[in-house]
């Protein structure tokens, strides 16, 4: 049964607080904007009813934030430092619709704040935290339907489904774990329910500007999706999917397993539909391979019936002690996991200390499948405004900079020229990469080309007379490490033609 004691909010919230102006404070001097973060604050600028390989709800926030705060780093990442303090509340709310009192609550807000999961989705502006807060509010929704069997929570269960939609199309895979969750219980019966057709139709509605563009541009979300699985999950390894599975709350492991283990006991069975949903999460991403966060949004549920779990099996004064110190003691050796408070030479350093002295390679494997000196993420913060200085070293240095265009191979390179740029009276960059190429200006008549990517290219250099390299990304551990900056002018052949007919080409390759 449901506890009726308050939500201990101001603990929790006070807590969150102090962690978050942390890591605002330590993130500004030592780190830069990511690699997608530069994407998400040019989506802003073209205001849509979709992206390439987005929703459109990332680029309505990055708009409404750089008309209000700006868009410094400290200010992209407020509403994500928000998100992350609200993991925390709904986790204390959870432990406490599952019958658990405010020690339960406390734990569970104390989980999502020492998990370096959380700490690092909650440190950086991507669609990834929004994801994992609407994954949470639909489990917090059907567990008030679950307590209360109210039928209003399944219509807002449909509302909030179809707002995570215009967030990030994964929230499909949530509804595919809950089906068969559904049929191994007695709630099977809402499949067939008036409310939960209602609750589909809410969410259709509200997908449904998203679909007619995805239907205008020819659905482009099936080929990044192919993209990404011949690029990226293909590299995905189950063993090192479980094993990030546990990196990922090895602070609270024992709530984790605790939690499991609660909402398939005699105790926990009001909510074995949640633990269904667990399982069948885990089952779908192990079968489609697909990336270990995925799976975030499930975890704040489980750690909560962990608490609350936990509350009833060790009523001990040492247990109520041991449990959050042990969470906290484990978190210190790996916070830098979690939030990026080390300058770049000391994380690179502490890097090494988890690869050799504790044989933990698995933060620092990218989406490539090998390991590396950073974690991808950290190596993705670095080398962008040395990148756009040399673009505008470039520009300046063009004979004919009204006739120049920029190109750029991936959508970092152009967010960062279009973000450093703009100061410095740069036209727009180009890129075929992402959503760049729904911009790309395809009736521009250009002389030369300012070309960044990691080699020149055959059909560059055949093009240009003069082709000049301005500079080259040199931070040692950028992921930009090596990229090139070109020049290219006195056209052997016509530019102009030559770049009318790449962009046709482009273009129709997924038209």
């Amino acid at each position: 049964m449901k506890n009726n004691s308050p939500p201990i909010y101001w603990r929790l919230i006070l807590g969150l607080a102090l962690l978050k102006l942390i890591l605002h404070l330590s993130t500004n001097g030592n780190y830069s904007y990511h690699r997608d973060e530069l994407l998400y604050i040019a989506l802003g600028n073209h205001l849509d009813t979709g992206y390439w390989s987005n929703g459109p709800m990332i680029g309505w926030i990055s708009w409404f934030i750089q008309h209000t705060i700006g868009n410094s780093p400290f200010a992209v990442r407020l509403i994500p430092s928000i998100l992350g303090g609200g993991l925390v509340v709904l986790a204390a709310l959870m432990a406490r619709e599952m019958g658990g009192g405010k020690w339960a609550q406390a734990i569970a807000g104390l989980s999502i704040m020492v998990s370096p999961l959380y700490l690092r989705a909650s440190s950086m502006f991507q669609p990834v935290i929004f994801d994992i807060f609407c994954w949470t509010i639909f489990t917090f929704l059907l567990l008030r339907f679950i307590q209360t069997q109210d039928k209003k929570y399944i219509l807002w269960f449909g509302i909030a489904f179809g707002l995570g939609l215009l967030n990030k199309y994964s929230v499909g895979f949530y509804l595919l774990a809950l089906l068969p969750a559904l049929l191994f219980t007695p709630y099977r019966q809402l499949l067939w329910k008036k409310e939960t057709g209602m609750a589909a139709l809410a969410a259709l509605l509200l997908f449904a500007p998203n679909i007619f563009w995805q239907y205008t541009y020819h659905f482009p979300v099936v080929n990044h999706m192919q993209a990404l699985s011949a690029s990226q999950l293909v590299n995905v390894n189950p063993v090192n999917f479980m094993l990030d599975q546990l990196l990922f709350n090895l602070p609270a492991l024992f709530l984790l397993f605790g939690g499991l283990f609660f909402l398939f006991s005699v105790a926990g069975k009001p909510y074995r539909l949640i633990g269904w949903l667990f399982v069948w999460v885990l089952i779908l991403f192990l079968v489609l391979r697909g990336k270990s966060y995925y799976t975030a949004g499930i975890y704040p549920v489980l750690l909560a019936a962990g608490a609350v779990g936990w509350e009833k099996w060790g009523k001990a004064i040492w247990i109520r002690i041991a449990i959050p110190s042990l969470m906290v003691l484990l978190i210190l050796p790996l916070l830098p996991m979690g939030l990026p408070i080390l300058p770049l030479n000391k994380m690179v350093s502490y890097c090494h200390w988890l690869k050799e002295d504790l044989g933990l390679d698995a933060p620092m494997r990218w989406e490539n499948g090998r390991v590396y000196d950073l974690p991808q993420d950290y190596a993705d913060m670095n080398g962008w405004e040395e990148l756009a200085q040399n673009v505008i070293a470039a520009y300046q240095s063009s004979t004919d900079p009204a006739t120049t265009i920029i190109y750029a191979e991936n959508y970092g390179q152009a967010g960062a020229i279009d973000l450093f740029g703009k100061r410095k009276g740069l036209p727009s960059c180009n890129s075929f990469a992402d959503t760049y190429r729904l911009w790309v200006d395809g009736e521009a008549s250009p002389t030369a080309l300012i070309y960044v990517n990691d080699e020149l290219g055959a059909d560059v250099a055949a093009l240009f007379e003069d082709i000049q390299q301005i500079g080259t990304v040199q931070s040692p551990y950028a992921r930009e490490k090596g990229t090139m900056i070109f020049l290219c002018q006195k056209g052997r052949a016509n530019v102009a033609y030559f770049w009318q007919q790449r962009v046709h080409e482009i273009q129709a390759s997924w038209q």
